[in-house]
């Protein structure tokens, strides 16, 4: 456990990058495991593109939440009721439905996956669906606080809750760090 009187490191090394979804599941699998460890004051928002990529992570969802964190989902299709758990839901259509997005905050650690499905594949994956490709970054933020995103109403239309996403993207894709590769950009290959 990390103790509240060390200093935050911040990594400005987060690499853009395009990534299967085999490489995606694994970087998010740590910080999922991270947030377990930190549960009880972790705040964990998470975007799964559709229910049923959601359904295969209830019981991870459900334990975060069991244990005390602030844990916030979004996807396209049939919303889950999951005690404790706040859903934004998203119509199939609109663009955050195309992302693959993990924040973990707490108090002293932020980590973050932010990808954009591409709609392309890696043909040298056994699965098609483990050959999904994504224009991915991932990284560390100390800087990011999580009790903004407890400060949202649970039983509203979920406008806060998206004006915050839609502002730690812009953050995790900037100027000072790599910037996220979109679909017409060359791709650094492969990982």
């Amino acid at each position: 456990m990390i103790s509240s009187s060390l200093p935050v490191i911040v990594s400005d090394s987060a690499v853009s990058r395009v990534a299967n979804k085999r490489t995606l599941a694994k970087v998010s699998l740590t910080l999922e495991r991270i947030a377990l460890a930190s549960a009880y004051e972790a705040t964990v928002v998470s975007l799964f593109q559709r229910a049923e990529y959601f359904d295969r992570m209830i019981s991870t969802y459900r334990a975060l939440a069991d244990a005390g964190a602030t844990v916030i989902t979004a996807y396209a299709g049939e919303h889950r009721d999951i005690p404790s758990v706040t859903h934004i839901p998203l119509d199939v259509d609109e663009p955050l439905a195309d992302e693959w997005d993990l924040i973990v905050l707490t108090p002293t650690f932020g980590a973050f996956v932010v990808a954009h499905d591409l709609d392309q594949f890696d043909t040298t994956q056994a699965r098609l669906e483990d050959g999904r490709t994504f224009a991915a970054s991932w990284g560390f933020d100390g800087s990011a606080q999580p009790s903004s995103w407890r400060g949202c109403p649970t039983n509203s239309d979920h406008g806060c809750h998206r004006m915050l996403l839609a502002n730690w993207r812009q953050r995790s894709c900037t100027p000072t760090r790599p910037r996220c590769p979109r679909p017409n950009e060359p791709s650094v290959g492969l990982r």
